[in-house]
């Protein structure tokens, strides 16, 4: 059916371009030598975010919990990158979970590898995700809510702005049956190697086939 393929194409690309825009400048070749040069403490801008985002929180009667202590480490980040970072997973929060829900964030400093890092912890309370879901909620077609609109581009991108910073990310359910989240974050941060993110390097991270198997399944 030549109007499927059509359609289905016009839908990858729609994507793929909404991805790129999402990444926006997360690096380029001509980086600031300090890339991180801001420091910041954890619990302050994680507030910050939740102000910006009361609003929408109340609407959906979400109540966030903050249990990141103030007596951590400052990390040093690239600020803008590293609010905008807060900013997708609790905007995830907001669209996936019901009304009534519970987001905790929770941090703790630990030392792996001779290194100091920062464990960052969001959980909420939802009814929880499949497994195979789980192992899949980083890639951009996947969704949490109802709304097929809603693919997991947020998420993707916080993937990336992560590894930016030369953390890590995991998701896993959370003791409650909900989702979990678990970000880790080097105190001091070193240059990772440079993140493609026009649409040529976009449409190759698509093109596998777990992607297009589910898209041609329906998604």
């Amino acid at each position: 059916n030549p109007n499927f393929w059509r359609e289905f194409y016009d839908h990858v690309q729609t994507q793929v371009k909404r991805i790129s825009g999402m990444l926006g400048d997360l690096s380029s070749a001509d980086a600031e030598p300090d890339e991180f040069g801001d420091e910041v403490r954890l619990d302050s801008l994680v507030n910050d975010i939740l102000e910006g985002s009361k609003t929408d929180l109340e609407q959906k009667n979400l109540t966030v919990e903050n249990r990141i202590p103030d007596s951590l480490p400052l990390l040093r980040v690239n600020k803008p990158k590293f609010e905008r970072l807060f900013q997708l997973f609790i905007q995830d929060e907001i669209v996936s979970l019901s009304d009534g829900k519970t987001v905790t964030l929770a941090a703790e400093q630990e030392t792996a590898d001779g290194s100091d890092w920062i464990k960052v912890t969001i959980t909420d309370d939802s009814s929880g995700l499949p497994e195979e879901e789980l192992r899949q909620i980083f890639d951009p077609f996947v969704v949490r809510s109802g709304d097929p609109k809603e693919f997991g581009i947020n998420l993707m991108t916080c993937y990336f702005i992560v590894y930016h910073h030369g953390g890590k990310v995991d998701v896993d359910a959370g003791g409650a049956g909900g989702v979990e989240f678990t970000l880790r974050f080097p105190v001091n941060p070193q240059p990772v190697p440079e993140i493609r993110e026009d649409e040529e390097f976009v449409s190759k991270v698509l093109a596998n086939e777990a992607l297009w198997d589910r898209l041609l399944a329906g998604y």
